[in-house]
């Protein structure tokens, strides 16, 4: 994976919600506070690269933080809070390895989303894994010394 920062454009809404758009995807996202508003923005975006990265299409690439005056307009700026850069996972390109698994478990996997989906399922649990344990801190315990 190869980290891009798109910029984005937070608005808040007359009712007191908060929209994101970004300039470069065609992605946008509410939430009911900024926090809930980027959070769902990253997400919405980084689905919408995978999903054109997987159908082999060209994802943009993000525009320059001194370019965002000129690409948007008057209608764009009307209820804007900030423009923020996002940071968005690209897909890097594919690389063939050798993996065992348990035959019960790739029989499962592979009734799920058949054969042809195997490595795009296990990448995706490689990402789920990794995202919950790289997002949550970590406790630790120290042992009482006796």
């Amino acid at each position: 994976m190869e980290r891009h920062f798109y910029p984005a454009l937070v608005h808040k809404g007359k009712d007191g919600t908060y929209g994101i758009s970004f300039i470069d995807l065609p992605v946008t996202s509410l939430g009911d506070s900024w926090q809930d508003c980027l959070v769902n923005g990253i997400e919405a975006a980084a689905l919408y690269v995978d999903m054109v990265a997987e159908n082999g299409g060209d994802i943009p690439a993000p525009t320059p933080w001194d370019g965002i005056d000129a690409k948007i307009g008057a209608k764009d700026r009307v209820g804007l809070l900030s423009a923020v850069p996002m940071p968005i996972d690209l897909p890097s390109r594919s690389k063939r390895i050798s993996v065992s698994i348990d035959q019960g478990l790739l029989l499962r996997i592979d009734r799920l989303v058949g054969e042809g989906g195997r490595s795009q399922f296990l990448a995706n649990a490689a990402r789920q894994q990794i995202a919950s344990q790289t997002s949550a801190p970590r406790i630790t315990r120290r042992r009482a010394r006796s």
